[in-house]
This record gives structure tokens, sequence and C-alpha cells, in this order.
């Protein structure tokens, strides 16, 4: 019997998207959100890998923003 009969396939947008996420956070974001929408109509393995790229990608985005923040009022501070 085969080990690969009956086990459902790895969604490959999931996997890109986790990826992705690591580099540039909004795009891993949209396609984790794609690819959760894939695997919950093809009942394909991956909402892990989907929902894991979602996490970071938001992570990225907030700890980008947070520097923005402190940049723009560390700079805005008193100058003698």
């Amino acid at each position: 019997m085969d080990r690969t009969q009956g086990r459902r396939r790895l969604n490959g947008l999931a996997i890109a998207a986790f990826f992705v996420s690591i580099f540039v956070g909004w795009l891993g974001v949209i396609l984790g959100f794609v690819a959760r929408a894939q695997v919950r109509q093809t009942s394909e393995r991956g909402a892990g890998w989907a929902r894991a790229a979602i996490i970071i990608g938001f992570v990225e985005i907030g700890l980008f923003l947070l520097g923005v923040v402190l940049f723009a009022t560390v700079d805005a501070g008193p100058h003698k």
C-alpha cells in the first residue's frame, strides 16, 4: 500500500506565504489569508503554515510601526 495514498496535499501557497512573511510582512499577510481560504475550500493541509505567515507578517508590521513612532518621537525631542 502506498504511504501517500489517502494523505491530503500540502498547500504550496501556505508554505510560500510563510517564507515571504519573514522578509516582506505585508505581502506574507495577504498571501497567508489567501492560502488559508484555499485550505478551507480544498481541505488541503497547510492551515498552520498560513496562520504562522499571518502572525509573523502582523508582528513584522507592528515592529515596523513601533520603530517609526520611536524614531519620530526621538527625532522630535528638544534640540540645544
